[in-house]
């Protein structure tokens, strides 16, 4: 393949930061594969019968079709002009051995990745979404236990139907990987009402700022917070200088570095509690007998929770609402008869919302409990001795007050590879030779192409729905497999893109190269070890293939810490290829990791809700 070719595959929207991707071209088709067809006032079915005469292909209806149709088809494949008639008729096609069967009706059963309670409202919501999508045209069943929609309509609602889970689908399966730092102050008497932290805010000497005003922390008011929380942003890079600082301001200790995910809006929570008994007093009445008191005992949790969604937008910044909760037993009622005292349990909780990249991270802090502690003094021995013990020792009563601090970074996961695909174009296009004959490849080649142009479109649902059906009609093309994988990935479905690409991996034909080649950008991306670069090295007919081998080790290397291999790779890949605008692309990539970006913060969202202390 000419580099010239290979040039022009790589669309102005590669990234230098991104792992390079192989992928098919369009697929050419020969001109005597092309029709032209102009018919007024005739049946739908008779200009089907028109189109397949030369095709090799029987028609077979499922259901009654319109039955007048104009026709006008210029210069069109045979899968063109079926795909218009569809569209325009509303009909669904598939090629089923030697037959075409057409069907006005459509089932699809649609997977749907929702780890929630199966009896969650969001099973009722959909419901009421797909009604909505439907009308009086079909029916559906939703089945929360199999996580399932099984959709039966007309190809336009089905479609309809379709674009929308996908598009809800790729909402719930963002997730959001959380790296939390739990650690707990202890105030002494300068600091009763907890660490100051608008100290945090101001702008000293001989320090890098986090912040565009000039601080550490971008700082949210307790007035904000209903007068008992602080919460703040600063850069991921800073947070050794926050806890030196906290040190410096009492007794400090990281109690707990907790990881959770988040995903589709399901909480991740984090608990620093303890169980506090308290008597439940239910009165019993039998018939012939007196009435009696049942005392069971029940638990309440008094201590710290915060409860952090997460959500992803489509600028990569991570939304979080954090809700916390200070639970505190602040005394106990007086005896009543056969019961002792009860607690008295005092509640304070907030709720925010705050904008974040991944490399910041969010400070919660003014979380403040006071700990009680008896303390025995006395003279040694004497002290225990049983009646006349107690006449040697004292107890004493200490009251401790600590504030926790919460440091929550948000890390994305495989959706961060999702994003990175988005932003690499259309990847590295390498020109296919595989060559439609006979009808079934036929239609391989235009759903492929249509494919292609759906992605480029930017419509990444349907260029994955295309290349499906391209590799239906062609199983055994390594070619439309190998941008169905591309195209799921994309779609963030990483793992069935591996199993597209895998199939072709353990086949033969120079396609496997293309294959491993993904594989290994899959493997970097992902920061999984990977042994495939020695094989592509030597099977790979296209310097490009070999280049693109190159650089994708050497993403991995470097994410392993292996700076000198990686750069040594990227050198070498440009000894690959002689194209200036290519070794433009690794040039930029060096860089990248020579100068990382810093940028300040983005600040708090300005909408937010509120609930007040002691709710």
């Amino acid at each position: 393949m000419a580099f010239g070719t290979a040039l022009a595959a790589l669309l102005p929207g590669v990234t230098a930061a991104e792992s390079w991707f192989v992928m098919a071209d369009r697929i050419p088709v020969s001109e005597e594969q092309r029709l032209t067809l102009s018919q007024t006032d005739l049946d739908l079915e008779e200009t089907l019968r028109l189109l397949l005469d030369e095709s090799g292909l029987s028609l077979v209806l499922e259901g009654p079709l319109p039955d007048r149709t104009q026709t006008r088809i210029y210069d069109a494949t045979l899968g063109e002009a079926l795909e218009s008639l569809a569209r325009a008729h509303d009909f669904s096609y598939q090629v089923e051995g030697s037959s075409l069967v057409v069907s006005t009706t459509e089932t699809h059963t649609f997977r749907i990745d929702y780890l929630g309670d199966p009896d969650a409202n969001f099973w009722v919501d959909l419901d009421e979404s797909i009604v909505a999508l439907l009308g009086d045209d079909g029916s559906f069943n939703v089945s929360p236990r199999s996580g399932s929609v099984t959709v039966i309509s007309t190809p336009s609602r089905v479609r309809e139907v379709g674009r929308y889970l996908e598009e809800l689908e790729t909402i719930l399966s963002e997730q959001v990987h959380i790296e939390a730092k739990i650690m707990e102050i202890s105030l002494d008497d300068a600091l009763r009402i907890g660490v100051d932290w608008t100290g945090f805010e101001d702008n000293w000497e001989n320090f890098e700022p986090s912040t565009s005003a000039g601080g550490l922390l971008q700082l949210r008011t307790t007035e904000d917070l209903g007068g008992v929380f602080q919460m703040g942003l600063l850069r991921t890079d800073k947070l050794d200088i926050l806890i030196e600082m906290l040190e410096q301001e009492g007794n400090l200790e990281i109690i707990s570095r907790p990881r959770v995910a988040a995903m589709g809006n399901e909480p991740a929570t984090f608990r620093m509690t303890e169980n506090v008994p308290y008597y439940e007093i239910e009165v019993i009445t039998t018939e012939g007998s007196e009435p009696y008191v049942q005392y069971e005992v029940d638990f309440k949790e008094a201590g710290v929770v915060l409860e952090v969604f997460a959500q992803v937008g489509d600028d990569e910044m991570v939304m979080l609402k954090v809700h916390p909760t200070v639970t505190t037993v602040t005394g106990f009622t007086e005896s009543l008869p056969n019961l002792p005292p009860q607690p008295i349990i005092d509640v304070r909780e907030t709720e925010t919302s705050v904008r974040l990249r991944e490399d910041e991270t969010l400070v919660v802090g003014g979380m403040i409990q006071t700990l009680e502690s008896e303390q025995i003094d006395g003279i040694p021995l004497i002290s225990r001795l049983p009646l006349i013990g107690g006449l040697f020792r004292r107890t004493n009563i200490e009251e401790q007050r600590r504030e926790l601090v919460i440091l929550l970074t948000p890390r994305l996961i495989g959706d961060a590879l999702t994003a990175r695909l988005r932003d690499s174009g259309t990847g590295i296009r390498i020109e296919p030779t595989w060559m439609p004959l006979e009808p079934r490849s036929a239609f391989a080649a235009h759903e492929h192409n249509r494919a292609l142009d759906a992605f480029d479109a930017g419509d990444v649902p349907r260029a994955v729905d295309h290349a499906r059906r391209a590799v239906a009609f062609a199983p055994g093309s390594a070619e439309v497999r190998t941008n169905l994988a591309y195209f799921l990935a994309q779609a963030g479905r990483m793992e069935e893109a591996r199993v597209q690409w895998q199939k072709i991996a353990g086949t033969t034909g120079r396609v496997v190269a293309w294959s491993r080649t993904n594989l290994l950008a899959l493997d970097a991306a992902l920061r999984r070890d990977s042994r495939r670069l020695d094989w592509i090295l030597e099977n790979a007919d296209s310097p490009l293939i070999r280049a693109a081998a190159l650089v994708n080790e050497g993403i991995r290397l470097k994410d392993q810490g292996r700076s000198e291999e990686a750069l040594a790779l990227l050198e070498r890949a440009k000894s690959e290829i002689e194209v200036p605008a290519l070794h433009n692309v690794v040039d930029e990539l060096i860089l990248s990791w020579e100068q990382p970006r810093t940028q300040a913060l983005p600040g708090w969202e300005e909408t937010e809700s509120k609930a007040a202390a002691g709710e």
